[in-house]
């Protein structure tokens, strides 16, 4: 077939497409294609109930330098163990008056726990970009947010690698 016959039988195609084969006839509004719909089986509806409540919109405000039973509250709320709690605001009492503003040992040691920034953030041979940031804890500067240092007590507390478990890392304590 050569190309002149090709291209007059695809018109005269074309011209018997436009007068022999029905187009609907639509209407501004009507749907292109048409879609099936399906009903409820039941109108019994019985929604699962959650397991969690909704979290807040907002934070309440951090305890105050001082409030030892507030930075409690905020230690337990991040995962500090109830059976730890005494213990945690004895050593946050005497390390720091529970001030998450305190500064020990010559500038060393920060905040409710007195984390002891040479040990725990700065970088060594045993942690070339730091143990916090190894567990991506944060950054030394962080330690003076009291959540965070509450975190990183409690990972040094419980024993991640380069910890030893167990309060022996506060030395305020009897």
């Amino acid at each position: 077939m050569t190309l002149i016959a090709k291209l007059l039988t695809g018109g005269i195609l074309a011209i018997y497409g436009m007068f022999v084969v029905a187009m609907p006839d639509l209407q501004p509004g009507d749907p292109l294609v048409p879609t099936t719909r399906y009903e409820a089986t039941s109108t019994h509806y019985s929604p699962v109930q959650a397991t969690n409540p909704p979290t807040p919109t907002t934070t309440p405000p951090l305890p105050a330098a001082g409030d030892c039973e507030g930075w409690v509250g905020v230690a337990y709320g991040i995962g500090w163990p109830a059976a730890a709690l005494d213990t945690l605001k004895e050593a946050m009492r005497l390390e720091s008056g529970c001030d998450p503003y305190a500064l020990g040992d010559d500038g060393d040691s920060v905040g409710l726990l007195q984390i002891h920034m040479p040990s725990w953030c700065t970088p060594n041979g045993n942690w070339p970009i730091g143990w916090m940031q190894h567990y991506n804890l944060g950054i030394c500067g962080d330690l003076w947010d009291g959540p965070t240092n509450l975190r990183v007590g409690l990972a040094i507390w419980e024993g991640w690698e380069g910890s030893t478990p167990g309060w022996q890392h506060w030395h305020a304590l009897p």
